[in-house]
């Protein structure tokens, strides 16, 4: 699975990087993005909403369509959330064990 790291901060070095969780998991927050198309597309950042985290991916063309198969909330390691607002879609519970693998969460 593609799994890449926006950052809300206007800085190349911290857009569109390849996501590491020993890296990234620093963030207290985060929000993410799933794609199940090119073999899982998963994007990450600490970006304001999910709007704004597909905005920046989609400018970097990271992200095959505009529609996610689901979104997410991290807090602290962990999902708290596994849904969008902004995307009005909840995550089907066949992504959450390869998402929170590639996240490095629980």
């Amino acid at each position: 699975m593609k799994t890449l790291w926006f950052s809300w901060a206007n800085n190349p070095a911290t857009r569109n990087v390849p996501f590491d969780p020993a890296i990234n998991e620093t963030s207290e927050f985060y929000h993410f993005l799933f794609w199940n198309k090119e073999g899982g597309v998963l994007i990450a950042g600490d970006t304001f909403n999910h709007k704004q985290l597909a905005k920046f991916a989609d400018a970097a063309g990271a992200i095959p369509n505009e529609n996610p198969d689901g979104a997410g909330f991290c807090h602290n390691g962990l999902v708290t959330e596994w849904f969008s607002t902004g995307f009005s879609i909840d995550t089907p519970d066949e992504y959450k064990p390869s998402i929170k693998r590639a996240l490095g969460v629980q």
